[in-house]
């Protein structure tokens, strides 16, 4: 099965624009996370140094798809976009509790996983933004986890910011770094010095959708 035989081949401005779009739309989130907390990130205490004290639970995360060439979307990508979205969410629910204490007392009242989200469906690529009451480095975690286990989760990116937009990155973690879709090394490394194809890395991708085109429930991918 070839996927990228749909979908609208994209330019350079094309990418630059979306790229754009996600900075402000990240920004929003940021400014959400102050206006929840009741606290302005840039701000400082007494004595001149800088707060990094809240909000600690504040977590804003961009998901996209790793997708090589000039088509970034059609309808076989948006079912890739789609199980990412639903894994993520599963995950975090399964694993971890989300709740804000009362005061001494008054027991504790379960806050909600999601304070906002948004999600742009472009021809330039399908993008989800959350704002989440949870720990980024715990949110980290269980996203990469999820690039590096699901069967078709090397096709996705979870970028990862703690309310004081900081990019949390893999290696800081400990935590192994994207291997490539095609050889199995460094993404990175193979990247930088093209050691790959664009069609090599296509015709990887469809087969990797044909073969898992079960776990997308599509009536797209039926034989």
């Amino acid at each position: 099965m070839e996927i990228f035989t749909e979908g609208v081949p994209q330019t350079v401005q094309d990418m630059a624009a979306l790229r754009d779009a996600r900075r402000e739309q990240q920004a929003r989130l940021f400014r959400l996370a102050e206006t929840d907390s009741g606290h302005r990130l840039g701000s400082s205490l007494p004595d001149g140094t800088p707060n990094q004290t809240l909000p600690v639970n504040k977590t804003v995360v961009m998901f996209s798809l790793v997708i090589p060439g000039p088509i970034k979307n059609n309808r076989f990508l948006e079912a890739v976009f789609d199980e990412g979205c639903r894994s993520f969410l599963d995950r975090l629910v399964q694993e971890q509790p989300y709740t804000d204490e009362k005061p001494a007392g008054a027991g504790s009242v379960q806050t909600p996983l999601i304070a906002a989200h948004y999600e742009d469906r472009a021809p330039a690529g399908c993008t989800a933004f959350w704002l989440l009451n949870a720990q980024a480095e715990t949110v980290k975690r269980q996203a990469v986890a999820l690039e590096r286990t699901h069967p078709i989760g090397i096709l996705w990116d979870f970028d990862v910011f703690s309310a004081f937009e900081q990019k949390l990155s893999a290696s800081e973690l400990g935590l192994s770094s994207r291997p490539c879709l095609i050889c199995g090394n460094p993404a990175k490394l193979c990247a930088r010095s093209r050691t790959h194809s664009v069609p090599e890395m296509q015709a990887k991708i469809s087969k990797l959708i044909s073969v898992h085109r079960r776990i997308l429930l599509d009536k797209s991918y039926s034989s």
